[in-house]
């Protein structure tokens, strides 16, 4: 529709701004969406936020769901878009959102990863990094130095060896190969490094300058295991400023990525509206940081006792969420009345501060939750990464609150998100699926300093196993009740369903209508198995077709097939199903679409169910079936 193609910043004194950034509950992106969504309000823009648990490093099933966030965003819509792309670590389906922003003319900013087209950024990890080198050589004077690096044929870990072998042979010196290490950027492969250096025949360094924070603590943390001083005997630096260092003792000698100074560019690009790509990146300056492990003791580590209260705080809190999601699963994981899951689960999610929460679901998953016959063909396989053009959504207010469940096109993306945009809330939307199949999306509206990133993130993975034991749920009820060729309930299915029906309309009458093809032997005979179950489903494409809410059709054999229904008169709506059965296939006939005819021997009985058991309608209505056979057989001429 015309309507969904209009920016939501339409008529508004602000621009809307898409923001995509991979594991929100990681420090540096929860870090990321806090300055981002108040620096945006200073440029005169709102920010939506779309994130995932994982980074997609993995690249498994769990990753194929979570890369459909890229899908969540009706692109067209938005003023720009703004791409951590460094923090995705697959780029097929964050590149075709990129082509389909730029093809509406949607301004991308990418970050740290280069994106064709876009405006890119980057942070200037080269010349912080050499100054930290100079510094460790220029201030400190230590010439024999090691160097820990990443990887092999790492961009990153490549870029600053070429650094700190620049800055040492600007003053004399050298980093032979022999003094060059290979971490993998983590404190495992460091461990195994450190092994290896301890017995490099050159002894000891006077320092050790590694590409990242993680590797330079992990090689702190190593030293001291074996009576080393840091940095009396050995000194060490670090880059890139993780949350840990604070706590190092000593404090790290690193760099600082200006994570400010990049999100405060990127909303002046987007406020200027002079979004133009270009080739040539846009570079941030870093900021060194000085402290004790070089030598300078230029910083204290963070007051321990003060951590040490609001982590136990933290760990108090996550402990009791974690008991309320254990609940939840267990509770409402057995649970099979849908109606009781949406309904309750808002009272194991208050710790998360909320203050709206959407549950969007595909209109096709939530059909074939509830059996209904519009969904009896669904393959979820065959929509992967896909939502439905209309979406059912769930609105829980922080209060437990909930509003009634309502239909809503996809490309408005929330329901009552221009209110939420004008209360200055941040919103941020993650992908539901389950064992990659995405089946919709959560969006949740909070207040960024009270926000339990970390606690959502659980809720999000339990609340997808909840899903997940659901639709296992379904899954076991359907190879019981449904017939695997057509769909429509199987024998079991059919009496378990039928009784019930009976039961509850016992006052009323039921229509039984029985319906067998004639001359299935034959065509699986002739024609193969195959053709055979291709007429079984072309008959029950045209049953299914004539039932309305409430009704009940099985296959309960190879080629039976029974309808029911109930109500205060259902003779002539009988008759009519029989009509429309035997037209359509009398049409179908004609047209010679196969070699062979479609004919089906149809016997409906109608009477008051009260007194009567379901063992009397079936026989009644086998009788008029087999009379109904009787009569094809005899002007087919077999008898």
């Amino acid at each position: 529709m015309l309507g969904n193609k209009e920016k939501y910043s339409k008529n508004k004194p602000y621009k809307v701004v898409a923001f995509f950034a991979s594991n929100f509950a990681g420090d540096e992106q929860a870090r990321n969406i806090n300055a981002a969504h108040k620096l945006s309000k200073e440029y005169g823009c709102r920010v939506i936020f779309f994130s995932t648990i994982s980074d997609f490093y993995f690249d498994d099933v769990n990753d194929s769901g979570e890369k459909k966030i890229f899908e969540c965003a009706t692109v067209e819509r938005f003023d720009a878009i703004i791409v951590m792309s460094e923090s995705f670590k697959q780029d097929e389906d964050m590149v075709a959102m990129v082509k389909r922003a730029q093809e509406a003319g949607v301004p991308v900013l990418a970050v740290d990863k280069k994106m064709e087209n876009c405006i890119n950024l980057r942070y200037d990890y080269g010349d912080s990094f050499k100054d930290i080198v100079k510094h460790m050589v220029e201030e400190h004077g230590y010439k024999k130095i090691y160097f820990m690096g990443g990887a092999p044929g790492n961009s990153y870990s490549d870029e600053r060896l070429r650094a700190c072998r620049e800055v040492l042979e600007a003053n004399g010196s050298s980093l032979p190969d022999s003094r060059v290490y290979d971490g993998g950027f983590w404190e495992d492969p460091t461990e195994i490094a450190m092994d290896q250096m301890m017995q490099n025949p050159e002894g000891l360094p006077e320092a050790i300058v590694c590409a990242n924070d993680s590797m330079a603590l992990a090689v702190i943390a190593y030293l001291k295991k074996r009576g080393i001083r840091v940095p009396e005997d050995v000194a060490v630096s670090g880059f890139d400023g993780i949350v840990m260092e604070r706590y190092s003792i000593p404090r790290l000698t690193t760099a600082i990525a200006n994570h400010e100074g990049m999100l405060r560019k990127l909303f002046e690009i987007v406020a200027a509206g002079n979004v133009e790509a270009s080739d040539e990146p846009i570079y941030i300056e870093n900021q060194v940081q000085i402290g004790g492990s070089c030598g300078c003791h230029k910083l204290n580590p963070i007051d321990p006792g003060e951590e040490l209260l609001k982590l136990k705080n933290q760990v108090y809190t996550a402990a009791r969420f974690h008991e309320y999601m254990n609940q939840m699963v267990m509770n409402l994981g057995a649970e099979s009345d849908q109606a009781k899951v949406v309904t309750e689960m808002p009272s194991y999610i208050g710790l998360l501060n909320y203050k709206r929460l959407w549950r969007c679901m595909n209109t096709d998953y939530c059909s074939y939750m509830k059996g209904s016959k519009d969904a009896i063909s669904m393959n979820l396989g065959a929509k992967e990464g896909i939502f439905t053009e209309q979406l059912s959504v769930m609105q829980y207010d922080q209060d437990g609150t909930m509003a009634l469940p309502m239909n809503m096109d996809k490309a408005d993306l929330l329901i009552g998100l221009d209110e939420v945009l004008e209360q200055e809330d941040a919103v941020m939307i993650v992908p539901l699926h389950l064992r990659g199949e995405i089946v919709g999306y959560l969006g949740a509206s909070f207040d960024v300093d009270q926000f339990a990133f970390s606690l959502y993130s659980s809720f999000v993975i339990n609340y997808r196993y909840l899903f997940e034991t659901q639709r296992n749920r379904v899954e076991t009820r359907d190879v019981y009740m449904k017939d695997s060729l057509t769909g429509l309930l199987n024998r079991n299915g059919f009496y378990e369903t039928v009784k019930k029906l009976m039961d509850r309309d016992s006052d009323k009458e039921m229509a039984l209508i029985f319906m067998d093809m004639d001359l299935l032997k034959h065509i699986n005979d002739t024609y193969g198995h195959a053709e055979g179950d291709s007429a079984l489903r072309f008959l029950a494409t045209i049953i299914i077709g004539q039932l309305q809410e409430g009704d009940i059709a099985s296959r309960i054999g190879g080629d039976e097939f029974i309808v029911a229904f109930t109500a205060d008169a259902v003779d002539e709506r009988a008759e009519q199903i029989v009509d429309k059965v035997r037209k359509t296939l009398k049409r179908y006939n004609e047209r010679g679409e196969r070699p062979y005819l479609m004919q089906v021997s149809i016997g409906a009985y109608c009477n008051r169910i009260k007194g009567r058991t379901l063992d009397h309608f079936l026989k009644k209505a086998d009788d008029l079936m087999y009379a109904d056979k009787y009569l094809h057989r005899k002007d087919n001429g077999i008898l």
